[in-house]
């Protein structure tokens, strides 16, 4: 507060090229800070598609799994759905993961239907999720920033 008094009150002037660049560094400083907390904030992008269930070949089974954000507290959960290959429902789980981010949260549905499938002697696994990042992630590997 004092800095912006000093500045309005001061009998010193600033081009406005000067006032452009420190607005624009600030607001570049936003960015990447509120980008680099995507937990408090996720982003949300949003594309029409399609979606359809489809049975597993036969003797696989399938889990479906999602991840889920509240916006109030900010709180992150996942869950799936194991299913046989006449869509029989088989078993399911949730879990709650507290603070994460959404992707963070797409990755532990994966990870905990793995685990889950392992536990239950599931040798044929086909693991659906809406996440193409989860899916890149795994198929591609993730660079150091992420």
């Amino acid at each position: 507060m004092a800095r912006q008094k000093q500045f309005v009150f001061s009998q010193t002037t600033t081009s406005s090229s000067d006032i452009i660049r420190k607005v624009a560094y600030f607001m570049e400083s936003y960015f990447h800070v509120m980008s680099s907390l995507d937990w408090i904030s996720p982003k949300r992008s949003y594309s029409n598609i399609l979606v359809g269930w489809e049975f597993p070949p036969h003797q696989w089974i399938k889990c479906n799994v999602d991840a889920s954000y509240q916006d109030e507290g900010n709180l992150v959960g996942c869950g799936g759905c194991y299913r046989d290959h006449t869509g029989k429902w088989l078993s399911g789980f949730t879990r709650r993961l507290g603070r994460c981010s959404i992707n963070m949260a797409e990755l532990w549905a994966i990870y905990t239907a793995i685990i889950l499938g392992r536990n239950a002697n599931i040798t044929k696994l086909w693991i659906e999720t809406d996440s193409n990042l989860a899916v890149t992630l795994i198929t591609n590997g993730c660079s150091d920033r992420q």
